[in-house]
């Protein structure tokens, strides 16, 4: 995904007026990297389904399920404290 960005920043900056330099082609590869992992490192691809897939007559927890506004203060609060 990394070298993917890169490849796609760099091809947006040939159509702009002034071109990127390379450090800031690196600053678009590294923003399009994260942005793209973290869904993955907010849980939202395997621990948050997993959860809500819990039986209550099994494991004695009801599943967890979240909204959307607990799903954004979950994702703002991995994102600051990692």
């Amino acid at each position: 995904m990394s070298i993917q960005s890169a490849l796609i920043g760099f091809l947006v900056s040939r159509m702009l007026p002034i071109p990127l330099t390379p450090q800031e082609i690196i600053v678009v590869q590294t923003t399009a990297v994260a942005t793209g992992t973290m869904p993955l490192a907010a849980g939202f691809v395997g621990i948050l389904p997993a959860l809500s897939l819990i039986s209550e007559e099994i494991d004695g927890t009801p599943p967890i399920k979240l909204s959307w506004l607990q799903a954004v203060a979950w994702s703002c609060g991995v994102a600051f404290f990692g």
